[in-house]
């Protein structure tokens, strides 16, 4: 027994180092052990798939081992040559990304991507070259010249027509489109043989007429222009066919001869016997029994010869709907269902038929058809009626409770499984979840569900699995549904993931995470320009970087100039996540700023945390300024604050709860912010309260959006012992688009400075119309309170028009003008444009 029992466990040690492939390669040592586990427990294909979702591919395999090769990942994509197409344009069409692994198909899929996107925006010339080793790829594009066309002339033989359209880029499928129905035209009058012969452009001459939707950046293309063509397409008719139907029994030929139109594809013999098979079909679900067809071609005319027996002479069918005749539902579908004896299937047609037409509550209570040799009569009864209430439910059997009150139509069955989807998705993984069946006022549903275990989160960052791990998993976790659900949602919500890729990979009652294709690094410039009534310009340029992949780093440089501000501003900021819900962001600014009289000298290190809690973020923070103003023109007004070196610390307090779907340009949704910050001076202490209120709606069944803005600002304290940078200021492009760069607020009398205030009410109405998904334009409206005390303050009124185009992933652009028509700034006015560009 000893014996034996060694044998079995020697057996089951062997079996278990046989079943699991030594791992050999450019692999780390985690992963290796890893993927050593998987190749025993996974299929092999599903292995192989793991494999390339991490970036590895299997270079030798055998019985005993693999060798995994690291894919070579893509660092760097340049671009050379595109003028007209931005560089984060050409990205999104190439299909690839930075970080994504290399394959051998890998540049001839980005010349075919890029080609097609070219192609398809009217750049009918544009070559593409690609190269690259591996790791660094290299396009270089010959635009050509940029085709539109706002006519098309077809020429039949001898007949010309000519066809208006509105203006659009040139595309082989718009003239396709327009070849088909000059050849179903044709077709329609027997030539079956037409063949397009050839195609010539004409250039009508250079126009600077563009269409709206065109997703070319339209002041680049206002820049190079464009050619406008007029194609011309030959197209030969061929022969002309006669059709001779010859039967023996009394039916519209005309119905034939329409069949035979629509299906007839060429003369060879197949085609004609798979003709002849299909108008049989038709026929018998006509009403006839024992169809034959024989069609035939001579000398240019097709006989069509059709033998039937019993064709239903006689078609009486009434539908009731609450005793309320109703023929109109019956109509050539239904009648041929009916005549084809496919009454379930003439019942599901009726149902949707009845759904279309708003009959959202009924029941077909009878459908009694009587068919005889030559005729088919009966009736149908329909009855709507209130359903009843769903008196219980029930879910794999057991009772399921619910608040709600769901009553027994398709709209309350299918939210209260959205309901039950929900309560579900917190305990579970959910694979499946159907309605079983409906009796007696009660609904069974059937769930799939299951907890697998988590087995690893594999990922090509281990950043990234960190973060993971700390934020949404314990030790021994299960994997459900919603859990799955917010790992994706953080991983698309973070700015930089826009390509981000997450899969689970099922072993038994265990699970694989593995994430993917994380979009490392995002760079953004961005630039202001601004010009108001009285000749005063203003230009801000910026620079961002972003990497998520390490700690959240960011960069940030930005070079202000106006009539009345000069600044530098560098930061450097980090974030870490340490727990789950607890994210920490150190950052240090430096800036440098001439403005109006002052000059601002300022240092200020920040540590933050944040905590999310679903919708709501709280920050708690610390920060201390190192701030030198110095006054560069005389003034006795506050002479006592001008030349002063600061040492000030906040401690910001900040609530922020937003909706799911609160977005800006797409969606409704709502965002709140309350903060109160505390500013701790040698010789004063100041408490600055802000509140602001944003709301997005989407108007029912219509393309405009209203965004209403109302914010709340107050400064406490003596307003002559407040630093001056620190006080309330209006003007610009964000609040009050009519006035120049902090224009409004308090002035100082002897040099017109403006100095600000302590108080602030603003308020903002804007209506847009998005003619596409990612172009608003509209009008605005702005209100705001401005002073040092509530009960005595400043009027400023302005209204104005808007453009913003905005692309995830590749950009913004906007442009403002806004106009003061009321007292006391009648007449001010401001022109801004804003612009940013990812790349």
């Amino acid at each position: 027994m000893r014996v034996l029992s060694l044998v079995l466990i020697f057996s089951v040690i062997f079996a278990t180092k046989l079943f699991s492939k030594e791992i050999k390669g450019e692999i780390p040592s985690d992963l290796k052990l890893r993927f050593e586990e998987y190749s025993s427990k996974l299929t092999s294909e599903k292995f192989t798939e793991l494999l390339s979702f991490l970036g590895y591919y299997i270079n030798y395999e055998d019985d005993n081992e693999i060798v995994v090769q690291k894919s070579k990942l893509i660092r760097s994509i340049n671009f050379k040559g595109n003028f007209s197409i931005l560089n984060s344009q050409l990205l999104l069409a190439s299909g690839i990304n930075i970080g994504d692994p290399f394959y051998i198909d890998t540049l001839y899929k980005i010349r075919k991507n890029i080609e097609a996107f070219y192609k398809n925006n009217g750049f009918i010339d544009a070559e593409i070259k690609v190269d690259g080793d591996g790791e660094n790829i290299k396009i270089v594009v010959d635009e050509g010249l940029r085709y539109y066309i706002d006519e098309i002339e077809i020429v039949i033989d001898e007949d010309v027509k000519s066809i208006k359209i509105p203006i659009k880029p040139y595309t082989e499928e718009t003239i396709n489109k327009e070849v088909e129905k000059a050849k179903e035209l044709l077709k329609n009058n027997y030539y079956f043989n037409s063949k397009v012969l050839r195609q010539d452009l004409i250039i009508k001459g250079i126009r600077r007429i563009y269409p709206l939707d065109d997703p070319i950046p339209l002041l680049i293309t206002l820049i190079k222009g464009g050619v406008v063509i007029k194609p011309v397409i030959y197209i030969s008719k061929g022969e002309q066919y006669k059709l001779n139907i010859k039967n023996d029994f009394d039916f519209d030929n005309m119905s034939i001869k329409k069949f035979f139109i629509d299906h007839f594809n060429t003369t060879d013999k197949f085609d004609i016997r798979e003709l002849e098979l299909k108008l049989t079909e038709y026929l018998e679900a006509s009403g006839f029994i024992n169809s034959e067809v024989d069609i035939t071609i001579e000398d240019r005319e097709i006989f069509i010869k059709i033998d039937a027996d019993n064709y239903v002479r006689s078609f009486d069918i009434n539908l009731f709907i609450n005793n309320q005749k109703n023929s109109d539902l019956i109509d050539s579908n239904l009648k041929s269902l009916i005549l084809s004896c496919q009454d379930d299937e003439a019942k599901k047609y009726l149902e949707d038929k009845l759904r279309s037409e708003g009959y959202e509550e009924f029941a077909i209570k009878d459908y009694n058809i009587i068919r005889s040799q030559n005729s088919v009569k009966g009736r149908i009864v329909v009855e709507t009626k209130t359903p009843k209430t769903i008196k219980a439910i029930f879910v794999n059997g057991k009772r399921y409770e619910t608040k709600k009150i769901y009553k027994l139509y398709p709209q309350d069955i299918d939210n209260l499984r959205k309901e039950i989807y929900q309560s579900y998705s917190n305990n579970c993984w959910i694979t499946g979840l159907n309605v079983e069946k409906i009796e007696n006022e009660s609904i069974f549903f059937t769930l799939n569900c299951s907890t697998p275990h988590i087995s690893g989160i594999l990922s090509n960052t281990y950043e990234v699995v960190n973060k993971i791990k700390k934020r949404f998993f314990n030790d021994n976790d299960t994997l459900t549904t919603s859990k799955f659900e917010e790992i994706y949602d953080y991983l698309l919500r973070n700015k930089n993931s826009e390509k981000v890729s997450l899969q689970q990979f099922n072993i038994d009652n265990e699970t694989i995470l593995a994430i993917n294709r994380l979009k490392g690094k995002e760079n953004r410039i961005y630039g202001i320009f601004g010009y108001d009534s009285i000749d005063r310009f203003s230009l801000e340029l910026g620079y961002n970087r972003f990497d998520i992949l390490n700690s959240g780093r960011t960069l940030s440089l930005s070079v202000k100039k106006s009539y009345n501000e000069t600044s530098l501003l560098l930061s450097l900021a980090g974030q870490k996540t340490i727990h789950k819900i607890v994210d920490d962001y150190l950052a240090i600014n430096l800036k440098d700023r001439d403005e109006n009289d002052f000059e601002f000298k300022e240092a200020t290190p920040t540590a933050i945390s944040k905590i999310t809690l679903d919708n709501l973020q709280l920050y708690v923070g610390l920060s201390l300024s190192y701030l030198d103003i110095y006054k560069t023109s005389f003034s006795k007004y506050y002479a006592d604050i001008y030349e002063k070196d600061y040492k000030i610390l906040n401690v910001p307090l900040k609530l922020i709860y937003s909706s799911k779907d609160f977005e800006s340009l797409s969606g409704d949704g709502y965002f709140i912010s309350i903060s109160e910050t505390p500013i701790f001076t040698k010789d004063n202490t100041i408490v600055e309260s802000r509140g602001k209120f944003e709301v997005f709606k989407l108007l029912p069944k219509s393309p405009f959006l209203l965004k209403l803005t109302a914010e709340l600002q107050h400064l406490s304290g003596d307003k002559d012992k407040i630093p001056v940078n620190y006080l309330i200021v209006l003007g610009g492009p964000q609040r009050m688009k009519a006035y120049g760069y902090r224009e409004l607020g308090f002035k100082d009398p002897i040099t017109n400075a403006t100095l600000g205030d302590k108080s602030l009410t603003y308020s903002q109405i804007f209506l847009g119309y998005k003619p596409i998904d990612f172009v608003v334009i509209g009008p605005f409206f702005e209100y705001a309170l401005y002073g040092d005390d509530f009960n005595k303050m400043s009027i400023a009124k302005d209204l104005g028009l808007e453009l913003i185009i905005s692309q995830k992933g590749v950009g913004f652009f906007s442009m403002s003008y806004g106009y003061a028509p009321f007292s006391p700034h009648r007449g001010s006015n401001a022109f801004y444009m804003n612009f940013g560009v990812n790349f």
